[in-house]
């Protein structure tokens, strides 16, 4: 582990002590707890979106077709 300081407003102070209590804690492993859970989540988003972008590679690819040709599949021809 690494030491590192914050500077938090004292609302999230006073919040994270009493949710730390609540849940029997210290306030430096409820942080590294929710940290984590928010690193895994935006991981999760991005992997999630990357592969969305994945399969929709090439759906449009028809031969003979060029990439500007783009409107005639999506509004039904260009006029």
């Amino acid at each position: 582990m690494r030491r590192t300081q914050i500077l938090l407003e004292e609302t999230q102070y006073e919040t994270l002590k009493q949710r730390a209590s609540k849940e029997g804690k210290s306030m430096g492993g409820l942080i590294r707890e929710l940290i984590e859970t928010a690193l895994d989540s935006s991981a999760d988003d991005k992997h999630e979106a990357g592969a969305s972008l994945r399969d929709l590679k090439g759906i449009f690819r028809q031969e003979g077709t060029r990439g500007r040709d783009h409107d005639a599949y999506l509004y039904g021809g260009v006029e």
